[in-house]
Parts: structure tokens; sequence; C-alpha cells
């Protein structure tokens, strides 16, 4: 009888450690570590499979959500992994599942293959598959059959006589998001309108707490999103105050410092998922309002505050103002949409050049519309478009291609932190397009310098990637109905920025033989003694790229062709410069016939077409039209002289004008404000202009080295207008220049002020060389 009531009593011993047990792993796998008297988070299974003897698996239906992919298996021991994983889009996943052995016992497994189903049943299109697999000790991992795969979604249990339902919440965002301000504005109104929801929402952003005193200390709950280092250490004291207070902080940089009731292996994750909901926030102010209920319902006890999966963009879509639902994420949808358009705008032709834009997400809906500009002006010219945005994950150059073909001819890109494509692979040019998010359309016009000091990335960033031509061609305006801060075009430089990209495209597809190219050398004073360039040895090096440009297919005439010591003597003689002191000289050179004589009515007929206020400062400077610089006079009229050595009907020399210095030397006190003379003007629209207008038309531009004059024009010091000196000088002419590799800080104001591509060159190399004459004594 003792030993029948001992065995029962040790059978009910065993049955309490196992329930005990139970619970503890209850605790300790689904349990998290809230804030105070919050929630428990448990879970339910979603799915369940077993992989074959391979080791594959698959879970079909699957709607979209975050999860967690936990696979058990049991042989000789438990082996387990998890991953943490997202369904969006109905887009079908590929996940291995790499066990490692785990020291979890039966209880423990048998507790997760017990988890009670969700018996709402599977209502979505995703599909989840891949290979389950053991990791081995310093080899690869192999696969591993017959193991259970479980697909497990966190639920929340509100913690009995702890329940916060009723507490009033106070929640900040700040954050620096432009795109994000009208959807914030509207959303703090709908919730601190609704008093069922006994919560109240402030958003600031990241200019408002520079400029003012921000108290956030008695906050509940703080979520901020892209702030510089001088706005987060201001906010620094404010925000460690409210997390004294037990305030739930959440910080997307990481800069300022945390306060998150999660445990350590979920604050990723949980993460995460509040970026979705946040950089979907413009597309869908819903995503905003389900990110703050997400926080106060998982980290504060707010059960009552319901919560929706985010609504979310393709990670990476191609963008079209006229398509419905405005983007896809894939190419052959694109294609067919735009190659069978109804709506009579331009269609698609594989025939005709193709323009990619790559933009940022966050430009929709409130900053596209220098996008939309863009679009509608390259197709106004018959240009098909592929506006694009990516990700570190997923390349937009995915859209750029099909196979193997090149799609696109140029690529506009906005994407300054990164492109999200492969330049090199593509082989095309990158132009830089770049929206002004400081200042507005008055103040761009007006500045010298159009972008604040720790702002230039735009221009930086890009410029290491390889990008060309830095135009701005957007500002930021206040929107009078909302006032709130939105990108709009400037049609003046969206005009330019599309004629120089058509420029570089229509260079790509001209033949060698019919490329219109002027090499532009410099002979600054005038005179046969001033032809240079900064370590660039000129005549051997004219000559042999004129050399290298035969073999390549350029049209020059081999017999017109000089070698070295002929060339010299014509740039000393016939591709030179005269001042006003030797009218004798100019008149010899008019007298070899093989100068350029641009009529005075011709030249006033391209001067007029020039802005009024740039024609007034050469009138103030220079006189009236044609002036006095290389200007001959016969019977017939008055002549602006352009020097030039032909070699070939296609490509010529020429020095660049002089700048006017030696001929009036007040001028010389004026030079960073000095405009260019007539003769200088006549010049360089005589390149731009056809041969039926009385041009060269010239298809590229050469400056040959270090360094000419036209960069150093008067206008901005970057982020040209099209009606600055220096732009009105090349117009929409593609310009290559070779430049000295070691001349860095020039070499920048070349690209960003003289749209120049830089080819560099070596600096001299050096010799050794023996003491001579009388320096041996």
């Amino acid at each position: 009888m003792k030993e029948k009531l001992k065995k029962e009593r040790n059978h009910l011993n065993n049955k309490i450690k196992a329930s005990v047990l139970t619970f503890l792993i209850f605790l300790i796998l689904f349990s998290t570590s809230p804030a105070t008297g919050s929630v428990d988070l448990q879970y339910e299974l979603v799915a369940n499979t077993t992989s074959d003897a391979e080791g594959n698996y698959l879970l079909s239906g699957i709607p979209e959500g975050n999860y967690t992919l936990v696979a058990l298996y049991n042989e000789d021991k438990w082996r387990r992994a998890d991953e943490q994983i997202q369904v969006r889009n109905g887009t079908d996943l590929s996940v291995n599942l790499d066990t490692s052995s785990r020291d979890i016992d039966a209880n423990e497994s048998q507790i997760l293959l017990g988890l009670p189903g969700n018996d709402a049943g599977l209502s979505g299109s995703a599909k989840i598959s891949g290979l389950t697999r053991q990791k081995q000790m310093n080899a690869d991992t192999v696969p591993l059959g017959f193991t259970d795969v479980l697909l497990l979604k966190e639920v929340t249990k509100e913690t009995q006589g702890n329940s916060r339902n009723n507490q009033h919440l106070n929640i900040a965002i700040v954050t620096g998001y432009r795109s994000h301000e009208l959807p914030l504005k509207d959303l703090m109104e709908e919730l601190n309108n609704n008093s069922s929801l006994n919560l109240t929402l402030s958003c600031f952003m990241a200019d408002y707490v520079m400029e003012n005193d921000v108290d956030l200390s008695e906050m509940d709950i703080i979520y901020i999103n892209m702030l510089s280092p001088s706005t987060t250490q201001k906010l620094t004291p404010t925000v460690d105050g409210a997390i004294a207070n037990g305030c739930v902080v959440l910080d997307d940089d990481t800069l300022l410092n945390e306060s998150i009731p999660l445990s350590a292996d979920r604050i990723e994750s949980y993460r995460e998922k509040l970026n979705n909901y946040w950089l979907n926030g413009a597309y869908d102010q819903n995503n905003l309002k389900n990110l703050i209920f997400c926080i106060a319902h998982d980290c504060c006890g707010r059960s009552d505050l319901l919560y929706e999966e985010p609504h979310t963009l393709p990670e990476r879509a191609i963008y079209h103002t006229n398509m419905s639902d405005y983007f896809t994420d894939s190419l052959d949808t694109y294609l067919a949409w735009y190659s069978n358009r109804s709506d009579g705008g331009h269609v698609y032709d594989p025939a005709k050049p193709t323009v990619a834009i790559t933009m940022y997400q966050s430009y929709f809906p409130f900053q596209i519309e220098p996008i939309d500009a863009l679009i509608s002006e390259l197709e106004a010219r018959d240009c098909n478009v592929i506006a694009t945005y990516g990700s570190d994950n997923l390349s937009s150059g995915v859209f750029f291609k099909q196979g193997d073909e090149v799609l696109v001819d140029a690529i506009i890109s906005f994407t300054y932190f990164g492109n999200k494509f492969d330049a090199e692979e593509l082989d095309v040019p990158v132009i830089n397009g770049i929206v002004n998010n400081y200042m507005n359309r008055t103040e761009y016009e007006a500045s010298s310098s159009p972008l604040p000091a720790d702002k230039m990335m735009k221009l930086d960033l890009q410029e290491l990637w390889g990008a060309i031509d830095p135009i701005i061609m957007a500002a930021t305006e206040i929107d009078p109905e909302t006032e709130t801060e939105t990108s709009a075009s400037i049609d003046y430089q969206v005009d330019w920025l599309v004629d120089r990209v058509e420029s570089w495209v229509n260079l790509g597809e001209i033949p060698e033989s019919d490329k219109k190219v002027a090499i532009i050398y410099y002979n600054h004073g005038g005179g046969k003694d001033n032809i240079g360039a900064s370590y660039l040895d000129v005549v051997p090096s004219l000559s042999g790229l004129l050399d290298d440009m035969a073999t390549g297919g350029y049209a020059l005439d081999e017999s017109q062709a000089p070698n070295e010591t002929e060339l010299l003597d014509l740039m000393l003689t016939q591709g030179i410069n005269i001042g006003t002191w030797a009218p004798g000289e100019l008149k010899k050179l008019v007298d070899t016939g093989k100068v350029v004589l641009v009529p005075e009515s011709t030249y006033e007929g391209w001067f007029s077409e020039l802005p009024e206020e740039r024609r007034q400062e050469v009138i103030d400077q220079w006189g009236p039209a044609p002036g006095e610089l290389m200007v001959w006079e016969n019977e017939s009229g008055k002549y602006l002289v352009i020097p030039r050595i032909e070699i070939g009907e296609n490509v010529l020399l020429a020095p660049q004008p002089s700048r006017g210095w030696l001929d009036d030397s007040e001028a010389l006190y004026h030079d960073s404000e000095l405009p260019p003379h007539h003769q200088y003007i006549a010049f360089y629209l005589w390149l731009q202009h056809s041969e039926e207008e009385g041009g060269f038309g010239s298809d590229a531009l050469v400056h040959f080295g270090r360094h000419g004059t036209q960069e150093w024009l008067p206008g901005k010091e970057f982020g040209l207008s099209r009606y600055d000196w220096p732009s009105l000088m090349i117009g929409d002419l593609p310009v290559i220049y070779p430049y000295v590799m070691d001349g860095l800080g020039e070499g920048n104001e070349a690209k960003r002020r003289g749209g120049a591509v830089i080819v560099d060159h070596l600096v001299p190399r050096f010799f050794q060389q023996e003491v001579m004459g009388i320096m041996q004594t």
C-alpha cells in the first residue's frame, strides 16, 4: 500500500514538474521584456509542413505579414533553426533553414509543435520554399530531410492586472523627411480631434527643432527618423529626460539613446517593421497611423489600438504619372502598358532614345512634380522614359536591361546616396539631376552658392559615382493651401537638363565619321608666346590625339593633318588671338583666308537671343556689338574674326579667345565679374549654331588641358543656371576636358561650372639631369 502511494505521489510530482517546466518554457520562448505592465507576446501557428528526403519544403497561400519561420528536427538530439521573414505584395520567398545543435528538450519542442493554429485559414498568394539543412563544424551545410517547418505569427495577450488601455499617451514624432510633413500634419489633426483614442500626437520637423526649444521629457512614446548630427545633439538632453521618465524611444538612425521594451533579439526586426510603415507614410497616410498604434499596442499595452500590416510600395519599381496605380515592379508589365498606351501620350518605341530616371521612393507623392516635369519634357521630345527607384538590396538597374540588351541611352540620377544600378555595366552617360531642398526658386536664382555647405553631398557623392553635368532643376516652395513644403521644377532648368541629355545621347549615336568636333587650346594673352596648358606638352599631345581620332574613324583630311613641326607653326601664325594693338597682324591673319569671318549682322542676331541682363553686362563693359577685339572691317562691313586650323571638314583646332585683360587694364581689377567680350561670345555661339545659321554646328567640344577660362566666367559657384555665362557659352554641347590628375580643386570647377567630363592625364615624368655649363663650377 505504501509502495503504491509512493508511486502515485512520484507520478503526480513528475506531472507537476512537467507542467511547471512547460510554463517556464512558454515564458522563456514567447515573452518579451515589456514596459512596466504592458503585454506578453506569444505565437500562433499559421502553417506547417515537413521537408522531403532532400530537405525541400513548401508553404503556400501565405498572406502578407511578419513571421517567424522555425525548423525542428530530432534524431539523436533536437536541432532547431529560426528566421524572421516578411511577406509583402504576394512576393514568393526562398529561405534556407540551417539548423544548429541546441540544448532543447522534448517538452520545449512539443510545445512548439503543439501550438494552436489559425482557424481563419490561409487567404494569401505568396509561397515560401527552401531547404532544411544542418550546419557542420568547419564544413558546408548538408541537407536535412524530414524536418518539421513551422510558420509562426506573433499575437499579443494582455497581462492581467497591468492593463494600460485607459492611460492617455503623449506621442512625438521627430523627422527630417520633408515628404512626411503634410501627412503628419493631417494625421495630428485626425488623431487629436478623436477623443476616444485617448492620445495626443505632436510632430516636429528637424528645422523647427533647430530653431526652437522642444521639450520631449513628458512624452510616453518618441519615434525619430532621419536627423542630422547637429539636430540629434540638440535633442539628446530632452530625450534622455524622457527615457528617465519611462518613455519608449525608437530612433531609426540610433544616434540617440533608445528605450525599447522588447527582447534584444527582436529589436532589429521590430525596427524594420516600423520602418516599413514609415517609408510608405507619404504613399498612404494610414501607414503612419498604424505605426503609432503599433508602438502603443506592443510597447505600452494599449491593446484597444488595433493596427494593420504596412501598406507598402514595392521595394523597387517603375513609376509613371499616367499609369494606373503609378507603380509596377515588372519591366514587362510597364513596357506592355507603355507600348499600348491609349491616353494620347507618348507611346514606347524601342527605336527611339530611352532615358532612365532614378529617384527615391520617398519622392512620391509630395516631391514627385520635378520627376513628372522631366517625364513630360522628355516624352514631348519623342524620348522613352523609365523612371525608377530601388534600394540597397534591390537594384533599379534590373529595369534598364532585357537579357543582355541595354535598353537605356542615358540616366538622370537623383540618388546621391549611392546609385542603385551598375553604371559601368550599362556604359551610358549618368547625368546628375538635383532637387534643391533648401531654397525656393527666387532664392536659387539670387544665390551664388545654391546649396548649404553641409549639404554638398548632392554634388560630391554623385561625382564619386561618375555622374556628370550637375544641374539643379527644382526648388522647394510652400504650398499656399497646405502651408507645407513641396518640390517644384524650374522650367528653364528642366529644358536645359533635357537639352544636355539629348546632346549626350546624340553624340553616342552619330558615327565617328560624321561627328563635328572642335578642339580648343589656350592662347591666353594674345600673340605667339602664350600657347600652353598646365603640365601638358600641348603640341605633341594634340598631334597624338589627332592621330588617334583618325585611327578611330573621325573624318580627318590626311593631306591637311600636320606633323608636330607644322602644327606648331600653324598655331603660332594662324591659330592665335590678336590684340587691338596689332591691327596689321590681324589683317595678315585675315589675308590668309583661313579664318572665319562672322558678319556683324549674324552676330547681332545671335547676341539678341541672350538674356537682356547678360547683354547689358557686355555692353556696359565692352560697348555695343561687335566691339573692338578681333574685329576686322572692309567696304562690305564689320566682321568678328575667329582663328582656326582646319584638320578636315569635321574637325578643327582653335585658340580659346582671350579674356581681354591685356586690352583693358581696368578690367583686370574686376576679373571675377568680368563678362566675356563680343568676340569671345561670338566664338562659342559660332560653335553652337548650325552651318545653315552661319556656325560650325559642333557636336562636342574638347577643352585641351588645364586650364581654360570658360569655367571661370561669372555666375554661380556651382549648380549653375542655364543663363549663367559658363552655361551660355557651351549651351547643350558635350564638353570633354583632358586635365592633369593632381588639379583636383580646379578640376571640380571644370566639372561643376564648365559642364565637362574630365579625362585625367599624368603629371610629367622626372629625369635625373646632370649639372651643365657654368653651374659645374
